[in-house]
């Protein structure tokens, strides 16, 4: 025995409501997507940017670690040898 009332699958008021129902979520759905794809390619084009700016700061950033460490190094030496 069911604890609530028998639901005939087949009943046309019950597809009418599965029918409605669905489209109400799809368009809801659809408006979700649509709002949400501007944000997504907002953000893309942010990390983008990001991304190029800290390649561009690395490629600064990389050799003149570089030249200071070899002065350093070079001091270091100096200094044993006196």
């Amino acid at each position: 025995q069911a604890w609530g009332p028998h639901i005939d699958l087949r009943d046309p008021h019950f597809l009418a409501l599965s029918a409605a129902e669905r489209q109400f979520l799809q368009s809801d759905y659809d408006d979700y997507t649509a709002a949400n794809s501007g944000s997504l390619t907002c953000f893309r084009s942010v990390a983008i940017i990001f991304q190029v700016s800290l390649l561009q700061l690395a490629g600064f950033l990389l050799p003149c670690y570089a030249m200071v460490r070899s002065c350093y190094i070079i001091q270091s030496r100096r200094r044993r040898q006196v």
